[in-house]
């Protein structure tokens, strides 16, 4: 019998620790824009926890030029990094795709106040080696970059042996017959959704083309959904990072409303279950504000997901269905 203990930083077999984090070279001088691919790019590495870099000191920068160099394809040369920054539509700035702000800005400390990431189509990567700096680039330039998938923290499982007496292990010659997880073939051109409290094991489908909250809730009923429902902290967290991961950097609907019985209460869709102490609530500060609308966004900008009420007819965003 085998149980499992956890192992200090041990990475996925697609990457190889170096400096304290896994890494993985997703692109090693490769043509591409970062308005086509960056979303692609994205969702890689989100599929196993990972991201782009984020670098928050000159040491940091030190590491991920070192990280760079431990690849013979690329080693010495002029390297152009992505990082994972984000615009924020409210400031107008860059952020690190978590959420936290840019306190260190590469080794030319780059002026990043005069540049508005929202009225022109620029991004900044890191020029590694000689001249180290930062610079900004068009991101429809077709340039080539470099890109890793990071993961800082990561934990396996790995094989201990047990005590159990060998008379209690028993074997069997029979060949496994693989089957189709019944779950998973439910969701069809879903996606199962394994971080949740619910034990029905819903799935859900990202939606990238913005649509009013009532157009949006009535695309998900027309694919036997609803808007997602949040039940835990986890599961918040799990929605923000499919958002980010698939490009929904300013927002998205979620299925909490006003109550049609009780305008004093919010409600999820699916079911009406009431949102209040007694459930999982993430609204930001004051917020539901009376009269600012009856619908609910997640604000997708920052790592804490918080939820603000919107227009369920006017404000136009991207969303996420889920059905059970």
């Amino acid at each position: 019998v085998l149980l499992g203990s956890l192992s200090a930083l041990s990475c996925p077999s697609n990457y190889q620790s170096l400096y304290g984090r896994c890494i993985r070279a997703l692109y090693l001088e490769q043509q591409f824009s970062l308005a086509a691919d960056l979303p692609r790019v994205r969702e890689e590495c989100a599929k196993d926890g990972g991201h782009l870099p984020i670098i928050r000191s000159y040491e940091d920068d030190e590491n991920f030029r070192s990280i760079a160099n431990t690849f013979p394809e690329i080693s010495g040369h002029v390297i152009w990094l992505v990082m994972d920054l984000v615009c924020n539509g409210a400031t107008r700035h860059f952020k690190w795709v978590d959420g936290t702000d840019l306190t260190y800005t590469g080794p030319n400390n780059f002026d990043f106040d005069d540049l508005d990431c929202v009225s022109k189509d620029l991004s900044v990567i890191d020029q590694t080696n000689y001249p180290k700096k930062w610079r900004q680039v068009w991101t429809t330039d077709n340039s080539t970059k470099s890109v890793f998938c990071v993961i800082d923290d990561y934990a396996v499982v790995t094989a201990k042996p047990t005590n159990v007496p060998p008379t209690m292990i028993t074997t069997s010659t029979a060949a496994a017959v693989p089957t189709k997880n019944p779950s998973e073939e439910k969701c069809r051109d879903y996606t199962l959704m394994d971080n949740t409290v619910d034990d029905l094991k819903p799935c859900f489908k990202v939606f990238t083309n913005p649509l009013p909250w009532e157009l949006a809730q009535q695309k998900c009923a027309a694919n036997f959904g609803s808007l997602v429902t949040i039940n835990s902290a986890d599961e918040n967290k799990y929605f923000w990072r499919t958002a980010v991961s698939n490009n929904l950097l300013h927002g998205m609907h979620i299925g909490a409303h006003q109550s049609t019985e009780d305008p004093s209460k919010w409600a999820w869709i699916d079911g009406e279950v009431q949102i209040d102490s007694g459930n999982y609530v993430n609204f930001i500060g004051s917020f539901p504000i009376p009269g600012l609308g009856n619908c609910t966004a997640m604000m997708t900008d920052s790592t804490y997901a918080t939820w603000i009420n919107e227009d369920c007819e006017q404000t136009a965003l991207p969303f996420i269905c889920r059905r059970i």
